[in-house]
């Protein structure tokens, strides 16, 4: 939901920021730089804490960066909260998917599957909503109400979403020379590039529909 609103506003907030091409697709770079840089290190923070915590923390900081965001006056300012936002992207993620084979250790292809279904959704669904708050209250708006979203769900998790025992959730520890073995780094790169393909098309898309195809912010949020 957090990509899908920033995709559908980027014109909005282009103008509003008198941003660049290159500035306004920094916006999108640094959240995913940054997620990419601190998904390791989530990985040995849950060791310590436990996967709930990081999820909830994850969860937490991306509604809280994205959020401030849409407060924010300058380019500088909203790198840095974006950036933030990514934080919060990179402990969230992995553990999606961590927790849900966690919950259901007999059927985690199952799991997965639910997560992707759910990611799906919320982008389609924040597409829409997104559109319908910027047509009415702008775009900065549509980031907090984003981040409101955000926080209800972490607060939720918290109360209701049941904790992996430590003893259910052992892991051995293998360095990382072993970890990175040529089927594993294919596999990387694969992931790389689709990647790279959906994330740069998801960014502008939303852009090139409202000014290419002239398309209303309803239409191109249906079509997103």
């Amino acid at each position: 939901m957090v990509v899908a609103t920033l995709g559908i506003s980027l014109p909005e907030v282009r103008q509003s920021l008198s941003l660049s091409a290159v500035e306004a697709g920094s916006l999108f770079s640094v959240i995913f730089i940054v997620a990419a840089i601190v998904s390791p290190i989530s990985g040995r923070l849950s060791d310590k804490i436990g996967r709930k915590a990081v999820l909830v923390m994850g969860i937490s900081a991306l509604s809280l960066g994205f959020a401030l965001s849409g407060l924010s006056r300058t380019y500088p300012a909203m790198l840095a909260l974006l950036g933030c936002a990514g934080l919060g992207y990179g402990f969230t993620t992995p553990f999606l998917y961590a927790l849900m084979s966690d919950l259901l250790p007999a059927r985690r292809g199952l799991g997965a599957s639910l997560v992707s279904v759910a990611y799906g959704i919320g982008g389609a669904l924040g597409s829409v909503l997104s559109s319908a708050i910027i047509s009415r209250a702008g775009w900065r708006a549509a980031f907090l109400a984003a981040g409101v979203i955000g926080t209800a769900i972490a607060g939720l998790e918290l109360l209701r979403l049941r904790s992996v025992r430590k003893r259910e959730a052992i892991r051995h520890h293998e360095p990382y020379r072993k970890v990175l073995s040529p089927t594993l780094v294919l596999l990387g790169l694969a992931e790389f590039f689709g990647g790279s393909v959906f994330w740069s098309s998801a960014s502008w898309t939303a852009t090139v529909l409202r000014t290419a195809k002239e398309l209303s912010l309803s239409e191109t949020g249906f079509v997103m």
